[in-house]
């Protein structure tokens, strides 16, 4: 096994080393290969995506590998933990249209859980943020370009003064 330092390339071999897989230490045979077991339970959310803007109709989607889910919840809240919207799907990759039309701008949070047919919780997501920005953004821009004849050509050094008001994106 051929391993990299961080010390530069004045030690070992150009800054490499080796390492026997049959050294006695055993540490070349446990480093190049480690095993991660399968996950179970997994749920994730595909659609939005943490700090996605939105707005509109928007499709909830999110998967996961539980074999005994029987439904998917959706729950959105505001920035103040109160709940917006809850949807429930019945199918195990799930689902659902979100209307931002009647949400006021700003962040929220989604989470999904998966269900047993009972509606006891199995599996819930990481909690993801999102933006609604449902409102058209304005954009105000001044210049001020006072003792300057306009009217006559201009050379040499020109100072202008430019400000910009805009609404606020969340």
């Amino acid at each position: 096994m051929i391993i990299r330092n961080r010390w530069g390339v004045d030690w070992g071999e150009n800054g490499f080393s080796y390492i026997d897989y049959k050294d006695k230490s055993g540490f070349g045979n446990q480093t190049w290969l480690f095993e991660v077991p399968a996950m179970n339970s997994v749920i994730s959310m595909e659609s939005p995506l943490d700090r996605d803007f939105i707005s509109g109709a928007f499709s909830l989607k999110s998967t996961n590998n539980i074999s005994s889910a029987a439904k998917v919840r959706y729950t959105v809240v505001r920035a103040d933990q109160s709940v917006v919207a809850t949807y429930v799907d019945d199918e195990k990759a799930s689902s659902a249209s979100l209307d931002t039309l009647s949400m006021t701008d700003g962040k929220y949070q989604i989470r999904v859980e998966v269900l047993d047919r009972n509606d006891r919780t199995l599996a819930q997501s990481t909690h993801q943020y999102f933006y609604v920005v449902n409102s058209e953004p304005e954009l105000n821009i001044a210049l001020n370009i006072a003792g300057i004849d306009s009217a006559k050509e201009l050379s040499g050094r020109i100072e202008l003064e430019v400000s910009a008001k805009t609404s606020s994106v969340p």
